[in-house]
C-alpha cells in the first residue's frame, strides 16, 4: 500500500515530501534519539498534492498549520493556498521553530479521516526575529525553578534541597565538586594516619627472632628440611644421634592492616562517583544530540528550531565539559586511595551503615557525612533541560514566556506565592490536549485576598463541581470552527477572591502580531471564552485579555470595543496587549501590571 504523503511544490525549491500518520508523531520529534527533520522556508510560496489518498472522492478538506486553519482551493489535482496580503501564499511566514501540518478529510460517503504530518523545521532569515527569541529563551531559562519547582520557589544550593527530592543536573555537579574537594583535602591524613587493625601473620625470617613456637612453627620445620643445619648445640631438632638447628623458620608477628570496612567504603565510593558520572555524561550526551546542531541552512537561513534550543544546549555543553573534568580527577584521587590504603574495593550500591570510626574520628566522619549527602541529595533528573528542549515552536515558547512574566507581576503588587503544584486534568485518551510538564498551578496570598493562576487550564461542559478548584464550565455545545469537542483549553485562567466575591480573567497568549490577532483570533476568542464560558452562578467571566508576541514598538494596549460610548466601559472586558522580548520592556511590564490591577478593582 503505498505510502500517504504531502508533497509540498515550491516554485524555487526542491519538492518536499512528508510522510502523514493517523497519530501526531510529537513523540517522535521529542525522542531523544530524533535527530532528522525536514524543512521548509518561511519566505516560500508553496502548494501540496496528496499521495496514496482518493482525492476525487473527498467532499471538503480541513489544512491546518500548527492548528490554525488555511484556506485553500482545489484545481487540476494541485492545492492552493489563498488570503489576503501579498503573502498570502508564503503559509509559514509567520512560524518559527517546528510546524506540523492536520488534514480533515470529509468523503463523500460521510466518513472521516484525520491525518497528522511529521515536524517540519522552518528555515528563516536572520532578523530581529531571533533577537527576541533568543531573549525569551534566556528569560525562560533563568526562572525554571519558578516553573517546576513544587511549594514555595527554591533555590539551587545543595543546601536548600530537601532530603528525597530530585535535584537538577547543576547542583548535583556542585555537590559532586564538593565530593571531590573533601577528599582531595583528606588525602594527606589518609596516606599517613588512616585507621587500621591488627592481625596475626606468619613470616619466614631467621630462628633467632622465634619468640613463641606454634604448631604452624613445628609444621614448617618438619615440611623445610633444607633450612635445618647441624649443630654442637644439645638443643634443636634431634634425628638419630644428631642435633639439627633451623636457619629460618615461621615466625609469628602482628602486622598493621588498613583493609577495614571504613577504607573499603571510602575507596568503594570514588569507584561509585566515577561510575555516577559516567551515567550522567550519557544522559547529557543523549539530551544534547537529541538535535542537529548544525543550524546553518545556508548563508542566508537558518533553522529556527536551533534559536529556541541554542540557550539549552549551551548549558549542556558546559555541564558536558564539567562532567568529563569531574571524571578524570575522580579517576586520580580512586588510584591515590587504592594505592595508600591498599584495601579490597567495596561496591557501594546504597548508603553504608555507620560505624563508630565513622561517628568519631573527625577525618572519617567529614567524609561520611558528603557521602551520606550524595545519598540523600544526590537523586537528580533533566527536567529543566527537558523542559527547555520541549518548546517545539515559536508559540510555545511564547506561551510560557507569558508565564513567567505573570509569576512576576502579581508578587509585584504584594501579593506572596503561597504554593505552586502541577494538576493532571483528566481528559478521553483520544484527545490532543496533553497536561503541562511544568508547574500549572500558581497560588499567591495577600492578607485576605487570594490571587490563583493556572496554566493551560481544562474548561469542562457539563460538570458540577469545581476542578482544580475553577468554578468554569462551557456553557453550549457550538463550535466556532465546527469541530465539536465538551472543553475548551485557555493558555490562562486568574481567579481573584478577597472573602466576598470571585472574579475570573482568561488569558491567551499568540505569537503573532497585531494584525495577525485582530483579523484571525479576536472573534473565535470571543467566541469561546465569553460566549462559551461561564461561572457556576451562571456569569460571564469578567476579562479576556489576548497578548501577542510580534508587537511593533508603537503597537499600544488597546480594547476591542473601540465603538463603544464614552465614559461607559463594557463589560466583560476585551483587550489585545502587546508583549515582546525586548520591545518596549518597560511599557510591557507595565501593560503586564495593568491586567492585575484590573483584576484587583
Amino acid at each position: 500500500m503505498e505510502q500517504k504523503s504531502i508533497v509540498l511544490l515550491s516554485p524555487h525549491r526542491s519538492p518536499v515530501y512528508v510522510d502523514i500518520h493517523e497519530k501526531p508523531t510529537i513523540g517522535n520529534l521529542l525522542d531523544e534519539d530524533y535527530t532528522e527533520c525536514k524543512s521548509v522556508f518561511a519566505d516560500e510560496e508553496y502548494r501540496f498534492e496528496l499521495r496514496g489518498i482518493d482525492v476525487e472522492s473527498i467532499s471538503s478538506i480541513d489544512f491546518l498549520i500548527n492548528d490554525e486553519e488555511q484556506t485553500i482551493y482545489y484545481s487540476d489535482g494541485v492545492f492552493s493556498f489563498s488570503g489576503d496580503g501579498p503573502k498570502r501564499k508564503y503559509v509559514f511566514s509567520n512560524k518559527f521553530g517546528f510546524v506540523e501540518i492536520s488534514i480533515y478529510l470529509t468523503y463523500e460517503d460521510g466518513s472521516v479521516e484525520t491525518w497528522y504530518s511529521e515536524y517540519l523545521s522552518v528555515l528563516v532569515h536572520k532578523d530581529e526575529r531571533l533577537e527576541s527569541i533568543e531573549m525569551m529563551i534566556d528569560y525562560v531559562y533563568n526562572r525554571q525553578d519558578q516553573l517546576l519547582i513544587t511549594g514555595e520557589v527554591g533555590t539551587k544550593t545543595v543546601g536548600d534541597v530537601k532530603p528525597g527530592k530530585f535535584i537538577n543536573l547543576d547542583t548535583r555537579i556542585s555537590l559532586a565538586n564538593e565530593i571531590l574537594k573533601v577528599y582531595k583535602d583528606s588525602y594527606g591524613y589518609f596516606s599517613a594516619n588512616s585507621r587500621f587493625k591488627t592481625k596475626v601473620a606468619y613470616l619466614v625470617d631467621d630462628s633467632n627472632k622465634l619468640q613463641n613456637v606454634s604448631s604452624k612453627t613445628l609444621q614448617y620445620i618438619a615440611t623445610h628440611p633444607g633450612y635445618l643445619k647441624e649443630g654442637n648445640l644439645s638443643g634443636g631438632v634431634h634425628i638419630g644421634n644428631r642435633n639439627y638447628i633451623p636457619q629460618k623458620t615461621l615466625i609469628e608477628k602482628n602486622v598493621y592492616s588498613y583493609d577495614i570496612y571504613e577504607n573499603r567504603v571510602i575507596v568503594g565510593f570514588v569507584s561509585k562517583m566515577i561510575n555516577d558520572i559516567n551515567s550522567m555524561i550519557t544522559d547529557v550526551t543523549r539530551l544534547l544530540y537529541r538535535r542537529n546542531s548544525s543550524h546553518v541552512e545556508n548563508s542566508e537561513y537558518v533553522h529556527s528550531s536551533y534559536f529556541i534550543f541554542q540557550r539549552t544546549e549551551k548549558a549542556l555543553i558546559e555541564s558536558l565539559s564539567r562532567l568529563n573534568e569531574l571524571k578524570k580527577e575522580f579517576e586520580v584521587i580512586y588510584n591515590l586511595y587504592k594505592r595508600s590504603l591498599a584495601v579490597k574495593e567495596e561496591k557501594i550500591v546504597r548508603m553504608p551503615k555507620p560505624s563508630a570510626i565513622f561517628l568519631s574520628v573527625t577525618q572519617y566522619n567529614i567524609l561520611y557525612n558528603h557521602i551520606h549527602r550524595w545519598f540523600e541529595f544526590g537523586i537528580y533528573n533533566l527536567d529543566q533541560e527537558r523542559f527547555m528542549m520541549s518548546f517545539i515552536n515559536g508559540s510555545a515558547l511564547y506561551e510560557v514566556y507569558v508565564l513567567a512574566k505573570l509569576l512576576e507581576a502579581i508578587p509585584a503588587k504584594g501579593f506572596s506565592l503561597q504554593e505552586s503544584y502541577r494538576y493532571s486534568y483528566r481528559v478521553s485518551g483520544d484527545s490532543l490536549y496533553r497536561n503541562t510538564i511544568c508547574n500549572n498551578t500558581f497560588v499567591f496570598q495577600r492578607e485576605k485576598e487570594r490571587i490563583s493562576l493556572f496554566y493551560q487550564p481544562v474548561i469542562f461542559s457539563g460538570t458540577y463541581k469545581p476542578v482544580n478548584g475553577i468554578n468554569l464550565y462551557r456553557n453550549n455545545s457550538l463550535s466556532f470552527d465546527g469541530w465539536g469537542s465538551y472543553y475548551y483549553t485557555p493558555d490562562y485562567v486568574i481567579k481573584y477572591e478577597d472573602g466576598y466575591k470571585e472574579k475570573y480573567f482568561i488569558l491567551d497568549a499568540k505569537y503573532g502580531d497585531r494584525v495577525f490577532v485582530r483579523k484571525l483570533q479576536v472573534a473565535k476568542l470571543a467566541f469561546k471564552y465569553l460566549f462559551s464560558i461561564s461561572t457556576r452562578g451562571n456569569e460571564p467571566v469578567d476579562g479576556l485579555y489576548v497578548l501577542y508576541g510580534e508587537s511593533k514598538k508603537n503597537d499600544q494596549y488597546e480594547n476591542v470595543y473601540d465603538f463603544q460610548t464614552p465614559g461607559k466601559a463594557i463589560k466583560p472586558s476585551f483587550d489585545l496587549v502587546p508583549i515582546t522580548a525586548g520591545v518596549n520592556n518597560e511599557k510591557h511590564m507595565s501593560n503586564m501590571s495593568r491586567i492585575v490591577d484590573a483584576l484587583l478593582r
